[in-house]
């Protein structure tokens, strides 16, 4: 009875040899003692398929694949341990969510962090690592007391390790009869040894494992002594001076595995087990055939450890044959070349699918596309990961239907609701109901009332009249709605008649082992198991067997769940909302283990989970930095500082931290890197999702600087000669029309190569063949070649009245003149056909600014009535006339404007603070200078009383501008300043005004020069943009007002502020130099000639955007300038015919402050105003 390690590294045979060995012993003796072959649980499939693959082996009594769960299983049931009360993972998380709600009140650190659905998930992670590794709640407190008396430099460890002793105890305390899984090795163990005669004359084959934690070792300890024979395989360089000296310290990229192989030695001596001398494996065997892969795999290890490889040239056309890497534009594209590339393969006859294997960095990031890619081409392939079971569509039924109820009948969970698929309506009822909730601002509404509203938000109460919706439709709406309510009435009547004062959600408590009770009728009432039925029988008959285990699982887990909580929460009283979070909580650790489901198929898997059979070919995805060697973050319960000072004090040394792990992160790579025997292929994203550049991974330069260029390849493209799919043929055709347009034709030429040899009547028969097909998918691709070969067309004029004659008059708003400039057609969608988003009532800084203008325009009248005297008034009298604004404010608009929405009572406190701010402000700044409010949100061009702006066109009409300023200030001889209300604070645009796109304040200004005050003419000497809502000061500085900016006349600037010689303003952007010159960084101030010129740019400016209205051109010209388009911010864009990536945006001039007003006032030349 011996112990003997197997060491070697990739490609050398260790898991051949245990092959071997046990398929002889079994055919030696078929009826002895077991042969356990102990795998990592990801593994047992493959290898049980190694065993019967082999072909020498028809089947076996004696031979056992077995994860360490499984032998656990296996050895309790040999010893007479009853594991039917070993808690199952999910009542382990219930019995845990009940820990914490018991403990939370007791906590420190984590007391805040208890109610968030992720932290029973964490908390369980540690208390593993923490029982796995043989700590208990009492050797936690005496490390707590070490620390606090050793004052540790890991701040909060203590308080960490404070918690997790309490959370640990009573963990401890609620399983004391109970059985936990956790402790099953160690319990197995000490039986062992009483009863070794159990597993007398069983051998033992431990394979493809990198680390134990410490129960596993004491397992591996008992086996070693009891067993007939243990045989351990570590994939580490035997060679390596940490294997031939114990002074050296193991090091580089087999540091893990040494690391293992110390501690296993040491365990071993402890437990009197003998350890027979090593088993070295130097000799390549899966890389045999290819000295190429073989020389990469010295790289990788002598890399490592720092040395230099003897005879290390490689000729360059071998390497090709070997090894490719693939630069690609982006993760999407790296997906769709493995696929044409295994799809090529294959067709070809060049493999099966189960020798191709994928190995992502970041499979969390990449199995979307990888899974659509893979089906699209119809590649049969298996995704090696647990899927999480919150997103199932029957969890999420049941989530939602607790958060209905809790939430008040929130919008948004009544549509998470209704859109699992599994609430008795079908997708295009679903639509119709969102769509009618969203137009009529419909939300907390428990679905009980008749809906009788028309177009215009309405709140849920409102008894308006149906005046624009037809009588059928009304009828039809009502009807979807009473299905739903009918459907989920029984739950919703349960919380219907709370007391009063009492919410459903906060208050009152329920049995919650009726309420588990009650969501499995729920589920039985609504006939989920047969719609999941339907679902499976569908699956299975598109071949889609992953799917169908899926909702097998799903159903099974969930209804586990319901009953555990039913039986655990049997007679205790619970809040709705503590069933809710205990629900979620449970949910977050519920994942679904699927096997494989087909033998010939390719594996696709993580580096880190790496575990595949004998392959020819291995594609390795995202070899990026931060990936490959993977950056992982730090563990929230014990960072990598804590985690060091608690090896450093405690008895049982945990887990290392993430510096550990990146040390750790290169053997995973290695092993990704080296699972190929005959061809590895590299890619890498030059951008990511979201367009931003990636850097490629050091091994890219490193392969690169070995076998040189030759072995950067171009990926697999879209060849009408290896069609696969709908995909394929669009890619081809769309490849060719991008080649053959007038832009970019370099760029379409090296993403598309083989484009330059199709003919035009291959892609037209291309094309109509795709035209032609039947199925949605392929209509769709044909959609979409379609729309590439045949470009939209361009509007140039409204053609309805393109031949009419220009109008005399166009009365328009600013707003609508800034649109056209933005862009002609931008504006003809939305100001002649009136194309509108979809409403969507809530408060957002429209709705805000709207209160806020209401409010001072209620100050300021009383300023401007003399019953506010300013600037004189004092703090208390700003306070009483802006608390008496407030309330006219909200009584009588907040209703008109935000029916539907409650934030609008939470409103009044932080409108009151920046309100309060901004009238000391503007107090304060009236004191400095010499103008006072004269009008405020005076109206213009809409009443005889106040003119229009009135602009003459060269057509001989007239452009009459409309609009509201917000405020004039003026003295006593008429030199005034237009104050323009912002949310925050804004500098003016000289660039965007250039461009026609921020006329606003200018064109106010020269209204205004038409107004009168007591008869008296108003002569503009400044434009102001001010600031409601001040900044939030930096910490430790005070608050500073916010400027007052914009532009002003230099030789007025007396009039808002006097200033000294080198001083500066402090409400209005203003500082003069020593000189007494303006200082042009930090001032707003112009001379009178530029302002002149502004304000006859302006009008000229405005002149020529009317002119062009009046012509009926609607060509888009969207403006650009620096990294804004235009089109980034346009609500048309689904419609538009512009081309975003080849069309011509309308650049601004652009530059500094100082040349766009020297480009106003160098003569007429300058004033020319260039339009669309």
């Amino acid at each position: 009875m011996a112990v003997q390690f197997v060491l070697g590294c990739a490609g050398t045979g260790k898991t051949r040899l245990c092959l071997d060995e046990l398929i002889l012993e079994s055919q030696r003796q078929p009826l002895g003692p077991p042969l356990y072959w102990l795998v990592p649980e990801q593994a047992t499939f493959m290898c049980e398929r190694l065993l019967l693959a082999d072909g020498r082996l028809a089947g076996s009594f004696r031979i056992k694949v077995l994860g360490f769960r499984g032998l656990v299983r296996v050895l309790a049931e040999e010893l007479g341990i009853d594991i039917a009360a070993a808690l199952t993972p999910l009542q382990r998380t219930i019995v845990l969510a009940d820990v914490v709600d018991s403990c939370r009140e007791k906590l420190t650190i984590f007391k805040a962090a208890a109610n968030q659905p992720g932290f029973v998930r964490t908390l369980d992670a540690t208390l593993r690592e923490l029982v796995q590794n043989g700590h208990t709640a009492q050797s936690l407190a005496a490390l707590h007391a070490k620390v606090v008396n050793g004052g540790s430099s890991a701040l909060g460890l203590a308080s960490k390790l404070h918690d997790l002793s309490r959370l640990l105890a009573a963990w401890q305390e609620a399983t004391k009869s109970l059985q936990d899984a956790d402790k099953l090795p160690q319990i197995i163990a000490e039986k062992l040894a009483d009863k070794p005669t159990v597993i007398k004359g069983a051998r033992f084959w431990v394979d493809a494992f990198s680390a134990f934690n410490r129960v596993e070792l004491s397992l591996l300890t008992a086996l070693g002594r009891a067993a007939e024979s243990v045989q351990i395989t570590l994939l580490l360089d035997p060679d390596s001076t940490a294997m031939k000296s114990a002074q050296q310290p193991p090091s580089g990229l087999f540091a893990r595995t040494e690391t293992m192989y110390r501690r296993l030695l040491h365990a071993f001596e402890l437990g009197g087990v003998s350890v027979k001398p090593p088993m070295a494996l130097r000799m390549q065997h899966r890389l045999a055939t290819s000295p190429v892969l073989q020389h990469l795999e010295q790289i990788l290890v002598q890399d490592a450890a720092g040395a230099i490889i003897e005879n290390a040239s490689t000729p360059q056309t071998q390497a090709a044959s070997a090894i490719t890497l693939w630069p690609c534009d982006n993760p999407q594209a790296e997906a769709l070349s493995a696929a044409r590339y295994v799809r090529d393969a294959v067709t070809g006859g060049k493999a099966r699918y189960r020798d191709i294997g994928i190995i992502v960095s970041d499979l969390e990031g990449y199995q979307d596309a990888l899974s659509r890619t893979m089906q699209a081409h119809n590649i049969p392939h298996f995704i090696d990961r647990r899927r999480p079971l919150k997103y199932h569509p029957v969890v999420e039924l049941i989530a939602g239907a607790l958060a209905v109820v809790s939430g008040g009948y929130r919008r948004g969970d009544t549509l998470v609701l209704l859109k699992t698929g599994l609430a008795g309506l079908c997708d295009g009822e679903v639509n119709e109901l969102e769509n009618y909730m969203l137009a009529h601002g419909i939300d907390g509404d428990n679905f009980s009332r008749q809906w009788n509203w028309s177009a215009g938000a309405h709140s849920a109460g409102s008894a308006a009249a149906a005046d624009s919706l037809p009588n059928e439709a009304l009828a039809h709406i009502n009807s979807l709605r009473l299905r739903f309510r009918t459907q989920f009435s029984h739950w919703f009547n349960i919380f219907a008649d709370s007391p009063e004062g009492a919410s459903a959600a906060g208050d009152l408590k329920y049995d919650g082992g009726q309420l588990a009770k009650t969501l499995g009728a729920l589920l039985a009432h609504l006939r989920v198991k047969e719609k999941l039925d339907s679902w499976i029988i569908e699956a299975a008959q598109r071949g889609d067997q992953e799917s169908v285990l899926i909702h097998q699982q799903a159903w099974v887990q969930l209804c586990t769940l319901l009953d555990e909580l039913g039986l655990r929460l049997a007679e205790h009283p619970v809040t709705l909302a503590a069933f809710q979070r205990n629900f979620a909580w449970q949910v977050e650790t519920l994942t679904l283990g699927l096997v494989p489901p087909a033998i010939d198929q390719v594996l696709i898997s993580s580096v880190h989970r790496s575990r595949h059979p004998e392959l020819q070919t291995v594609i390795v995805l995202g070899a990026v930095e931060t990936q490959m060697p993977q950056v992982t973050s730090e563990d929230p319960m014990f960072n990598d500082q804590e985690r060091s000072e608690f090896n450093t004090l405690g008895a049982g040394p945990i887990n290392p931290g993430a510096r550990d792990s990146l040390l750790e992160a290169p053997f995973f790579d290695y092993v990704a890197f080296t699972r190929a025997a005959q061809r590895l292929i590299v890619s890498w994203p030059l951008a990511d999702t979201a367009g931003n550049e990636v850097k490629p991974s050091g091994y890219i330069d490193r392969f690169k600087q070995t076998f040189g260029d030759s072995v950067v390849g171009v990926p697999p493209a879209a060849e009408p000669k290896a069609l696969a799919c709908a995909g394929d043929a669009t890619a081809a055709v769309l490849a060719w029309t991008r080649l053959h347009s007038q832009s970019q034709p370099q760029r379409a030429a090296r993403m598309a190569p083989t484009a330059t040899e199709l003919s035009a009547d291959t892609i037209a028969s291309l094309a109509r063949w795709l035209y032609a097909q039947a199925a949605e998918p392929v209509q769709q691709a044909a959609r979409l070649a379609w729309t590439a070969l045949t470009p939209r067309a361009i509007p140039q004029q409204w053609q309805p009245i393109s031949n009419a004659k220009a109008p005399q008059t166009i009365r328009a708003s600013l707003s609508e003149l800034e649109t056209y400039a933005t862009c002609p057609l931008q504006h003809f969608y939305k100001y002649h056909l009136r194309l509108t988003e979809r409403d969507r009532p809530m408060v957002d800084e429209t709705s805000r600014g709207l209160l806020y203008h209401q409010a001072l325009e209620h100050v300021f009248k009383e300023v401007i009535a003399g019953t506010l005297p300013w600037p004189e008034a004092t703090d208390q009298q700003i306070e009483d006339a802006l608390r008496r604004a407030l309330d006219d404010v909200f009584n009588d608009v907040a209703e008109a404007v935000l029916q539907a929405d409650a934030e609008v009572l939470f409103l009044r406190i932080p409108m009151h603070r920046h309100l309060l701010t901004a009238l000391t402000n503007h107090r304060n700044a009236a004191c400095q200078g010499e103008l006072r409010p004269v009008k405020a949100e005076v109206k213009f061009g809409t009443d005889d009383a106040t003119p229009a702006l009135n602009i003459p066109l060269s057509s001989g009409g007239t452009l009459q501008i409309i609009g509201k300023i917000d405020r004039i200030d003026a003295d006593a001889d008429g030199n005034t300043a237009v104050l323009d209300y912002k949310t925050s604070t804004q500098k003016f645009d000289f660039a965007a005004f250039e461009g026609g796109t921020n006329l606003q304040l200018p064109a106010y200004m020269l209204a205004a020069a038409n107004f009168t005050v007591d008869d008296h003419k108003l002569y503009p000497m400044a434009g102001l943009l001010t600031s409601i809502e001040s900044p939030v000061a930096k910490d430790g500085e005070e608050p500073q007002p916010p400027k007052m900016r914009g532009f002003f006349n230099l030789d007025k600037a007396d009039l808002l502020a006097p200033v000294a010689p080198g001083e500066a303003a402090v409400y209005f952007m203003h500082r003069l130099k020593k000189d007494g010159a303006p200082d042009g960084r930090s001032s707003d101030a112009v001379t009178s000639e530029q302002f002149a010129a502004i304000l006859r740019y302006t009008q000229k400016h405005l002149a020529s955007l009317g002119n062009s209205i009046a012509q009926h051109n609607i060509q888009p010209a969207p403006v650009r300038s620096g990294t804004y388009k235009a089109c980034s911010h346009c609500s048309f864009t689904a419609i538009c015919p512009f081309d975003r990536i080849r069309g011509t945006f309308r650049r601004l001039p652009g530059g500094k402050r100082k040349e766009i007003l020297s480009r106003l006032t160098v003569g007429d030349k300058a004033m020319e105003v260039p339009h669309a």
